[in-house]
Parts: C-alpha cells; structure tokens; sequence
C-alpha cells in the first residue's frame, strides 16, 4: 500500500472482507474510508493513525465491542 500514499478516497464496500492490513496506516492522505456490508469483526489500531480521515462507513459488519 505504500504506493498509494496520494489516494484520498478507499471504497471496499460489499467485498465480504474479512480483515483489514494494519499497512492501511500508509494511506496517509485518506479522507473517506467505505468498508460497509463486508465480514469484518474488528478494525485494525493503525487506522487511528489516519489524521486526515474524516469520514468511515462500518455499517453491515460483524463488528464485536472490545471494551
């Protein structure tokens, strides 16, 4: 992913994903993030590093609450 650190917008929405690299955090531009309707079960710490983000679409995941 290193190569695409210019990308501002990701749409990997209705892929059945089931994880998500912890190399994301290279997308350093990123401002919208689409991961709806997909398998996920968690997100990985390193999207917290995406400063520029301003917007994340989680829905129709199977996103389990770690607190």
């Amino acid at each position: 992913m290193s190569k695409l650190t210019n990308l501002i917008v990701l749409r990997l929405g209705n892929n059945q994903l089931t994880t998500i690299p912890e190399s994301i955090s290279q997308l350093i531009n990123l401002t919208h993030i689409d991961l709806s309707d997909n398998q996920l079960t968690t997100i990985p710490e390193s999207i917290s590093q995406l400063i520029n983000l301003t917007h994340i679409d989680l829905m129709k995941n199977q996103l389990k609450n770690t607190l």
